[in-house]
């Protein structure tokens, strides 16, 4: 009898973890970005610690460009503060574009985007046309940014010739 009541609770117990491994497509890329498949991943360092993975997702694996249906996947390799965020975010907006007049409008909306995140939380970020992205926590959706040209600016930070890092940029893209 006990054989029969631990099986269906290891099957339950699968079924809840399936999406919590770590090659798991995350659920809003799927719905978001159709036969979503990554085409890129790195892994981005700084003094010598791993901060984060990323993947990028394509529909049916094509060719990243702006203007096609993509998902950006950042899997936290350790705790990072939601100001800590904000802040790098805002730090390479001003490095890539010199200081603009509306980066204090796009800053008040990362606040909102943006939480504290701890070793395996993971960030999705999924385009909503090229005023707008659309930021995802382990799932749940934290916020809809909202501003003239957002998409190519702050995923920019990451897709971009102008990135920190280039060559990462492009292995991200898939073209390294």
């Amino acid at each position: 009898m006990r054989k029969f009541l631990i099986a269906p609770a290891l099957v339950a117990l699968a079924m809840v973890t399936a999406p919590l491994r770590a090659d798991a497509l995350p659920p809003e890329i799927s719905a978001t970005v159709g036969q979503a498949t990554p085409i890129g991943a790195v892994s981005f360092s700084a003094l010598g610690f791993k901060f984060y993975d990323a993947k990028l997702y394509t529909a049916g694996g094509r060719a990243f460009g702006w203007e096609q249906p993509f998902g950006l996947e950042l899997a936290y390799s350790r705790g990072i503060s939601a100001g800590q965020l904000i802040g790098a975010t805002m730090r390479e907006l001003r490095r890539m574009e010199g200081r603009q007049g509306d980066h204090a409008a796009i800053e008040a909306q990362l606040a909102t985007c943006f939480k504290s995140v701890s070793q395996g939380d993971r960030y999705v970020a999924i385009p909503a046309g090229r005023d707008g992205v659309d930021f995802w926590l382990n799932g749940r959706k934290t916020c809809e940014l909202r501003h003239p040209g957002a998409r190519e600016r702050v995923l920019g930070i990451w897709l971009s010739d102008n990135a920190r890092d280039p060559a990462l940029s492009r292995k991200l893209r898939g073209q390294g």
